[in-house]
């Protein structure tokens, strides 16, 4: 399927949001660890094998949505949204998440605002994005990467990719709805994440939760528990070697500077949540 097809079925479909398509931060890559890279997938056929890894978790294994005959999984979000993906030296696409910037619709403001209940939305601002259609293929389940740091597996890394986009943005705040399984996997990654509300059983049968991760919490953990992962994820794209000792270089970090304080801890009706 070639670009301008994947565009065709990707486009609006009923939000008017067409001018609210991605900006452009310039350089795609987020993070390079050798063999792999994280990047923004840009080509129609990264693209493409994206789409096929949705399908294969989200309508073939969670039965989040219908399974149709061409193989890809599309909505109309991903016309006014990024995908970041973990591609090794094929150019394989090993795992894929969507981002959506705080401009456009969430999926937790419509699709899974049942799983938030009682009709209550998380407070959203310019400091906030929400994760989509998070996954890893399940060969890639298995791999890692290491070095100097330690050694950590493809969720690690693509939320390391995640963190990075969100540095370049200056979000603070992430939200998500995932399967109650991967919320515990990457707490015990020493990822803070917190549950919004009490885990919802959906009608397939997957327990689902709400969950926000405060990127200034997990530094403020990192330093004090897991300095070594925070360390890696102060790491950019580029491999050259550095000088600086790594646990002196991360709190360097753009980190809590660039962005406003948080707001305090609330929920507002989707009409407010716009400035």
């Amino acid at each position: 399927m070639n670009r301008n097809a994947l565009q065709r079925m990707t486009a609006g479909a009923g939000h008017g949001l067409g001018e609210n398509r991605p900006l452009d931060w310039g350089d795609p890559i987020l993070a390079t660890e050798a063999p792999f890279r994280v990047e923004l997938l840009r080509s129609a056929a990264e693209q493409e094998q994206a789409f096929r890894i949705r399908h294969r978790l989200f309508a073939e294994i969670l039965h989040w949505v219908p399974e149709v005959p061409s193989g890809l999984e599309m909505d109309s979000y991903d016309s006014f949204t990024e995908m970041i993906g973990i591609l090794d030296g094929q150019r394989r696409v090993l795992g894929q998440v969507r981002m959506h910037e705080s401009r456009v619709p969430y999926m937790i403001e419509r699709e899974f605002a049942t799983v938030l209940g009682a009709g209550l939305l998380p407070l959203k601002g310019r400091d906030t994005a929400e994760i989509t259609r998070f996954g890893v293929t399940a060969e890639a389940r298995s791999l890692t990467v290491r070095n100097q740091h330690g050694e950590y597996d493809m969720t690690s890394l693509m939320l390391k990719g995640i963190y990075r986009w969100c540095l370049a943005r200056r979000v603070r705040t992430v939200f998500a709805v995932v399967d109650r399984r991967l919320f515990r996997l990457v707490n015990l990654r020493g990822f803070p994440f917190e549950a919004m509300a009490e885990p919802k059983l959906m009608p397939d049968g997957v327990v689902a939760v709400a969950i926000r991760l405060d990127w200034r919490r997990f530094e403020a953990q990192c330093r004090e528990h897991r300095p070594a992962l925070l360390a890696w994820f102060a790491m950019g794209p580029d491999p050259r070697p550095r000088k600086v000792s790594p646990l002196r270089e991360a709190p360097a970090i753009p980190i809590a500077r660039p962005w406003p304080p948080l707001a305090a801890d609330s929920r507002h009706p989707a009409s407010a949540q716009y400035s």
